[in-house]
């Protein structure tokens, strides 16, 4: 139990330094890889979207896979995450997600094409520092 909880400290210390995620989904049967606004509290984990973009299907849970890391300095720290996308309408989370950066897409955080969706991890892989891959299931 030890070891999981090590390693949630580790996966959440790398989420917390990242600002952005690499997004991929599925959209009309095609590939879709795109870097998104990136928020977690903990493991808990939500993405920015636009309400009009084909990022996610209100219908459905979207599956998702993110790749957060290896971006700087050729640090091989990095974590992997499958799972799906749910709409998550909470105002107090929208409010407190919000950058002005968004300012130059939506018009504010009430502008109701600025959604959240939040992830349900499935599987994580974290890579450690060392290149060694730790992954678990069902998170």
């Amino acid at each position: 139990m030890e070891a999981k909880f090590v390693m949630e400290h580790e996966v959440a210390k790398i989420l917390d330094h990242h600002e952005y995620a690499a997004v991929a989904t599925v959209e009309n049967q095609k590939p879709r890889l795109r870097r998104m606004p990136k928020y977690n509290k903990g493991l808990s984990i939500y993405l920015v979207a636009d309400r009009k973009s084909q990022t996610w299907d209100p219908e459905s849970k979207t599956p998702v896979s993110l790749l957060v890391g290896h971006e700087e300095s050729g640090s091989q720290e990095a974590v992997e995450i499958d799972g799906s996308l749910t709409l998550h309408t909470e105002e107090v989370l929208r409010r407190q997600i919000w950058r002005e950066e968004f300012g130059a897409s939506f018009s504010g955080p009430d502008d109701p094409d600025y959604v959240i969706l939040q992830v349900k991890a499935v599987r994580i892989e974290y890579t450690d520092k060392d290149g060694q891959k730790h992954e678990w299931f069902d998170y």
